[in-house]
C-alpha cells in the first residue's frame, strides 16, 4: 500500500485548486504503476469533498441528461481510465438518503414495466414495518430502531447498518405487511429495497455464484440488466418533496457505468473468465484504517504513519471488531504461527465425523395451530423451514425422517407465503 498527503482547502482558495492537486498527484501515480508493468483501469475512492473536486476537475459528473464516467487514460490513449464511487460508501448513503428526505418518487416507465402500484416510497414505510415486527416477529430480524435512526455517527458508517435496512428480509416484511393492511404502497417499498440490494450484491461480488460471467448466459444477460434498469432508475427518480438532484444519485450512476465498461473490457476483450466486482471496492482500505483506528480513533498525519509501520510490521491488520465494512478475505502470510493453526483447525473440522443425533420434537397439532393469528402461522412455518434445512446442513440425518418432514400433496403449503415472497 502506498499513501500521499494532500493538503486540504485553504480559505479563499480557488475552488479547482484542490482538485487540480489531486488530478496531478492520481495521475502521476498511474503513470508510475504502469511504468513497472501494471495495467490500471480505474481509480476508486468515495465521494467526499476533495474526491469530488478531483472529479470535477477530470470532468467526472452526471445529470439527467448524461454521464461522464472516464477520462482518456494517461498513458494509454486508446483506452479509458474509469472513476468508480466506492460502492459499500454508496449503499450507506442511499440508507441515509431514504430516512432523511422521507420519500422517494420512482419513473413512470419503471413503474409501467415492473407493474408496481404507486410511485411513492416512503420512510414511514421502513417505521411502520419496525412497529408491526411485535406481530410478526421474525420476518426481519435486522430491522431495529438503530438502524433506521442511528445513534451517533460510527454506527451510521457501518455498512451493516445499511443492510438491516436494505435487505430481502425487510422487502419480504413490507409485502407482508402490503397483505395484512391492504395497503399496496408498501409492495413499492419492497421492489425498490430488493432493487437496491441486488445491486449491490452485484457491485460488490465475492464469489462465482453472482459474479460478472459469461459461463452461464442467460444469468449475465439478466445481470447487466439489472445494472442498466438501476441507471434508468437512479436518473429519473426523484427525492424528497422537491425532487433535486443528490450526490448518491451522480454516485450510483458513475459506479455502475464504469463497471458495466470494465466488465466488458475484461471478459470481452482480456478474456477473463469471470469478474469480482468487490475487486473495486475499498473494502481492504477501509479495514486497514479500522485497525488504525482501533489504537488511535482520530489519528493527525504523524500518528497516522507511525501506527500503519507498527501494523505494517506486527501483522496488527486484521478485522477488527466493530470494523465499518466486510472483511476483504485476505489471508496474513506473514503472521506463520496463527495461519497454521488456522489451517490445522480447518483440515481437523473437515476430516471429523459428524455423529448421528436423535432429536425429540413436540409435535404441534393443527388444532393447537389454528389458534395462532395467521402471521404467526406464516412466522412458524418459515422459521421451522430454516430449522430443518440447518439440521440437514450440519448434522447426519435419515433421510425417510426428513422426508417426513417435508410438505407433500398437489398443492403449496397454506401457510409458505414467507418462503414465496424470499423466491
Amino acid at each position: 500500500m502506498a499513501y500521499y498527503y494532500t493538503r486540504a482547502k485553504a480559505e479563499g482558495e480557488d475552488k479547482d485548486a484542490v482538485g487540480r492537486e489531486l488530478s496531478e498527484i492520481v495521475l502521476e501515480i498511474v503513470r508510475r504503476a504502469e511504468s513497472i508493468g501494471l495495467r490500471v483501469n480505474s481509480v476508486t475512492c468515495d465521494m467526499g469533498p476533495e474526491n469530488a473536486a478531483l472529479w470535477r476537475y477530470l470532468g467526472i459528473s452526471c445529470t439527467r441528461y448524461g454521464t461522464s464516467y472516464a477520462i482518456q487514460h494517461p498513458v494509454r490513449p486508446n483506452d479509458l481510465l474509469c472513476f468508480i464511487a466506492d460502492v459499500p460508501h454508496l449503499f450507506k448513503s442511499l440508507r441515509k438518503m431514504l430516512m432523511a428526505n422521507e420519500v422517494v418518487y420512482l419513473p413512470d416507465d419503471i413503474v409501467q414495466e415492473e407493474g408496481l402500484p404507486t410511485n411513492v416510497v416512503q420512510a414511514c414505510h421502513f417505521c411502520n414495518l419496525l412497529n408491526a415486527e411485535s406481530k410478526f416477529e421474525l420476518v426481519a430480524p435486522r430491522l431495529n430502531e438503530n438502524s433506521l435512526v442511528p445513534k451517533g455517527r460510527f454506527t451510521s458508517m457501518k455498512v451493516g447498518t445499511a443492510r438491516s435496512v436494505l435487505n430481502r428480509r425487510t422487502a419480504t416484511g413490507l409485502q407482508l405487511l402490503a397483505l395484512h393492511t391492504q395497503d399496496p404502497s408498501y409492495i413499492t417499498a419492497a421492489w425498490f429495497v430488493n432493487h437496491v440490494n441486488k445491486w449491490f450484491e452485484l457491485m460488490t461480488s465475492r464469489c462465482h455464484k453472482v459474479a460478472l460471467s459469461k459461463r452461464n448466459a442467460e444469468q449475465y444477460e439478466e445481470a447487466l440488466d439489472h445494472l442498466r434498469k438501476t441507471i434508468r432508475l437512479f436518473r429519473n427518480m426523484k427525492i424528497g418533496a422537491s425532487g433535486h438532484w443528490k450526490p448518491c444519485q451522480t454516485g450510483v450512476i458513475v459506479a455502475t457505468e464504469s463497471i458495466l465498461h470494465l466488465q466488458d473490457l475484461l471478459l470481452n476483450q482480456r478474456g477473463f473468465r469471470f469478474v469480482l466486482t468487490s475487486r473495486f471496492t475499498q473494502d481492504f482500505l477501509e479495514n486497514l484504517f479500522s485497525s488504525i483506528r482501533a489504537r488511535q480513533k482520530v489519528p493527525n498525519a504523524l500518528t497516522f504513519k507511525n501506527i500503519l509501520k507498527v501494523v505494517t510490521i506486527a501483522q496488527y491488520c486484521r478485522r477488527c471488531p466493530g470494523s465499518s465494512y466486510d472483511l476483504d478475505e485476505s489471508d496474513f502470510l506473514l503472521d506463520l504461527p496463527e495461519y497454521a493453526r488456522k489451517r490445522e483447525a480447518e483440515k481437523q473440522a473437515a476430516a471429523a465425523e459428524v455423529s448421528d443425533t436423535s432429536l425429540a420434537i413436540t409435535r404441534a397439532y393443527t388444532s393447537d395451530i389454528q389458534q395462532l393469528p395467521i402471521w404467526e402461522r406464516y412466522v412458524m412455518y418459515d422459521l421451522a423451514g430454516a430449522v430443518l434445512a440447518s439440521v440437514k446442513k450440519l448434522m447426519k440425518v435419515c433421510d425417510t425422517c426428513f422426508q417426513a418432514c417435508l410438505h407433500k400433496g398437489p398443492q403449496p403449503h397454506p401457510y409458505n407465503t414467507i418462503i414465496q415472497l424470499l423466491l
